[in-house]
């Protein structure tokens, strides 16, 4: 079973000790699907919502505001996780580091797959 985290978050940071750029590589390293909530009832901050949005498509995760019942977010996540699939392929390359990543229909161009955008590879492993 895939692991999940939920971040309820305004997106903006203010006395964090790492980066964002590194939680969000964090978490990318474990596979877990990130799901966000900003509880920020105004909601005013485009940046702060895009960086969540962000950080959970990165995942292969979703965002969400607090105008959305935290159940439906609950059910979302559990929903994700029972349609869930691993993809498997041979590496087009082993060079240690992030690599992009992207499914697309060959025959149904309407269908839209949920996933994350890429993956590390660690030689050491």
């Amino acid at each position: 079973m895939r692991q999940v985290v939920i971040l309820l978050s305004d997106g903006n940071d203010t006395i964090s000790a790492a980066t964002a750029r590194y939680a969000l590589d964090s978490v990318i390293e474990t596979g877990a699907l990130l799901y966000t909530i900003n509880p920020d009832k105004s909601a005013r901050d485009v940046r702060g919502n895009f960086a969540l949005q962000q950080m959970a498509e990165a995942t292969g995760g979703r965002s969400f505001s607090s105008k959305d019942d935290v159940t439906d977010v609950l059910e979302a996540a559990l929903a994700d996780l029972r349609a869930s699939y691993v993809v498997t392929y041979a590496l087009p390359s082993r060079g240690a580091g992030f690599h992009s990543l992207r499914i697309l229909p060959k025959h149904n161009l309407n269908l839209r797959f949920h996933c994350r955008r890429g993956y590390f590879y660690d030689q050491g492993r």
